[in-house]
């Protein structure tokens, strides 16, 4: 059975997840690889930089659930984070009308109730927001977290799942 990511490649999809490269640099070549754009038909369907995803997946779904319940642990590491703990960042959709996009934000500050941060994300369908703008996500929408220890990512549920998905189709 082939595991999802292994420990070396883990690093170069979070940097491909946030749009960087190895360096950690954002590089205008190298777009994001995985957004769960919202509205997508029953099917899983890879459109551009966007993996669209049916709005009632119930794996995304239950990936989300978790990175919600696990949400007080990645909320103590942000306080307090040990050495070699770093890339923090949380996913939330966002708006443009009807249509929605579910990005990374980093950066990230909590006051208690919700972060600010700036998108990490360049948008495709969603216009009304730009890469590195600052952003505010209540606790409530937030869908995923992560951060990276030393080179194994911590948290994300979401990309988890994505990942599994596209090995399962290679």
């Amino acid at each position: 059975m082939k595991t999802w990511v292994g420990r070396g490649l883990l690093f170069a999809w979070w940097c491909a997840i946030l749009a960087c490269g190895a360096s950690g640099a954002v590089e205008d070549d190298e777009p994001p690889l995985l957004d769960w754009n919202e509205g997508a038909g029953p099917d899983e369907q890879a459109a551009g930089n966007v993996v669209d995803v049916a709005t009632d997946d119930p794996e995304m779904l239950a990936a989300q659930a978790e990175a919600r319940r696990t949400l007080d642990t990645f909320l103590a590491d942000l306080a307090n984070p040990p050495p070699g703990h770093t890339g923090h960042a949380i996913k939330t959709v966002f708006y443009d009308g009807e249509v929605g996009e579910h990005m990374w934000v980093g950066n990230l500050r909590w006051d208690g109730t919700r972060f600010t941060g700036t998108l990490d994300n360049t948008p495709v369908n969603v216009r009304n927001y730009q890469e590195g703008q600052t952003v505010t996500v209540e606790r409530a929408a937030v869908e995923d977290w992560v951060y990276m220890n030393g080179e194994e990512m911590v948290g994300g549920t979401t990309v988890a799942v994505l990942l599994r998905r596209r090995d399962q189709q290679q």
